[in-house]
């Protein structure tokens, strides 16, 4: 731990359509996606980081803020870095030896120019913990069009803390008749191939990835599948 982990969204990828005039509502409503992870802190200070992005193909990028609550009351800072329009990332300094030990359920608020928000929760352990928590590939969005496409989800962990479990990696809010096949499970490394079927319904979704280790480590993110 000790040094900033930086959680990066990549660029969205176009591989279909989408109707031009449906994108009015889609910028008008979206809600900025979260990359949030718990985190351990035991002898050294550490700092992580929480991502926030908001970018729609074809929309204008909005201002994004990130708040966090249920910190230490003592030892834990906040600085908001980073701020471009529609990403925004929020560094946790976490002083060893400042704060008081004890698990803490942090809730991280990501909220656009025009009020649309999203909320995620982690723990942040101090004391006797020394995790090392799987970090999630960068995650992107996809826009679909009528042809199946298929992309790879991958979770890693420094200290080989997965295990063979369901739980190790769940890819939920996924359209109807889409797919998550297994490929890789080591104690260092999972990955799923996901399949949207070009049959499947039109809309968007806001896909739910939480990665999980066997000593209590979870990473959350989120993306954005658009169904033309």
């Amino acid at each position: 731990m000790g040094s900033i982990n930086r959680l990066v969204f990549v660029a969205s990828i176009v591989v279909g359509v989408w109707p031009s005039l449906a994108w009015a509502s889609i910028c008008d409503t979206q809600a900025p996606l979260l990359i949030v992870s718990s985190q351990d802190v035991y002898q050294n200070t550490t700092s992580y980081v929480i991502a926030a992005r908001e970018r729609v193909l074809g929309c204008t990028p909005e201002t994004l803020s990130i708040r966090a609550a249920g910190l230490p009351h003592m030892g834990g800072q906040t600085h908001l870095i980073n701020t471009t329009a529609g990403e925004a990332q929020l560094e946790i300094l976490v002083v060893a030896g400042t704060a008081p030990i004890g698990v803490y359920n942090v809730t991280y608020t990501a909220t656009d120019s025009m009020g649309n928000s999203t909320t995620a929760s982690s723990q942040l352990r101090i004391g006797p913990y020394n995790n090392q928590t799987p970090t999630l590939d960068p995650i992107g969005d996809y826009v679909v069009g009528p042809e199946t496409v298929s992309f790879t989800i991958g979770l890693s962990d420094l200290d080989g803390g997965l295990v063979r479990s369901p739980e190790t990696l769940v890819v939920d809010g996924l359209p109807n008749g889409a797919r998550v096949d297994f490929t890789r499970a080591t104690p260092g490394r999972v990955a799923a191939r996901v399949t949207i079927p070009g049959s499947a319904a039109r809309g968007i979704y806001t896909v739910h990835i939480r990665g999980q280790d066997r000593d209590g480590g979870v990473t959350l993110a989120q993306m954005r599948i658009i169904k033309g």
